[in-house]
């Protein structure tokens, strides 16, 4: 079987450990009823182990729930793509994530049990020293480039939690964790300070698709925007509170070869693409 879905409002998950072969698996639950054994999914992944590249796990954040028992699995270790959504996420799971280090994409999207010990993780990461050989898999990479200790394969990354706006230093080990890393090509730090994402970008020379939040809009702002983006930027998502200027009036400051409607900017194939929004949330 290559893709198996599991999405409702209740946790209903009950025997899905007998799947075999699964590629991906997803299950989304809005609440859990009590019944399904969490044991389920951990079992689940330990008997596809072979297999498994991707998986997505969603809860109802309102609801006491933990994946500490499914991430204890050797899977975590193959998987290419993880995507956690409106999700509760503990410093176990997240220590488990940061030695997955077949990842590619990785979303976390949801809130942290410990921020302060999540801050800890992501400062632990640190380049490691360059073995003066290496094999180029993109214009962006180059056998100069040193490895990550964590992620190292890492290409996009989606960071948008919910009740940590305020967590500067969680923000900042972050931007830390992602700096030199061209192999990097989507990035959306939800409402990481606008600062930090400025400081970033022109360390990410792979990057192709951004999304990002300036609280306040301004022509310096957007002018900063432009002089930090790559030559070959393909797609931007620029959310704001408060703006000095009509958004519209924004696009004349960009490249209009870079500017193309375009819905989805964070999966499927991008195509030049710039999206101006309003919503303070990406």
């Amino acid at each position: 079987m290559f893709f198996s879905c599991f999405s409702g409002w209740h946790f209903d998950a009950v025997g899905v450990s007998a799947f075999t072969s699964l590629k991906r698996f997803t299950l989304r639950a809005e609440d859990d009823d009590g019944i399904a054994d969490m044991n389920e999914v951990r079992t689940l992944l330990d008997n596809n182990v072979d297999t498994l590249k991707h998986l997505t796990l969603g809860a109802y954040l309102a609801r006491a729930h933990s994946w500490d028992s499914a991430f204890g699995s050797p899977t975590i270790q193959h998987l290419i793509h993880l995507d956690l959504v409106d999700t509760r996420i503990s410093n176990i799971v997240l220590a488990r994530i940061a030695h997955a280090h077949n990842l590619v994409s990785l979303t976390l999207h949801g809130t942290l049990d410990q921020p302060a010990a999540a801050t800890a993780i992501f400062d632990a990461d640190h380049l490691l020293p360059n073995p003066g050989s290496g094999t180029s898999t993109g214009a962006a990479f180059t056998t100069n480039s040193r490895a990550h200790m964590f992620l190292p394969h890492l290409e996009t990354f989606r960071f948008a939690l919910v009740g940590h706006d305020d967590d500067l230093p969680l923000f900042n080990a972050v931007v830390q964790f992602l700096r030199a890393r061209p192999r990097l090509r989507r990035l959306d730090l939800g409402t990481c300070p606008w600062d930090l994402v400025r400081g970033l970008i022109p360390e990410l020379t792979g990057l192709r698709v951004l999304r990002v939040r300036i609280a306040s809009l301004t022509n310096d702002s957007v002018e900063a925007l432009v002089r930090v983006l790559p030559q070959e930027m393909q797609a931007i998502h620029l959310a704001c509170s408060v703006s000095d200027r009509l958004m519209v009036r924004s696009l004349s400051l960009l490249p209009s070869q870079r500017i193309q409607p375009h819905r989805h900017v964070f999966g499927g194939n991008s195509t030049n693409t710039l999206l101006l929004s309003r919503d303070s949330r990406l």
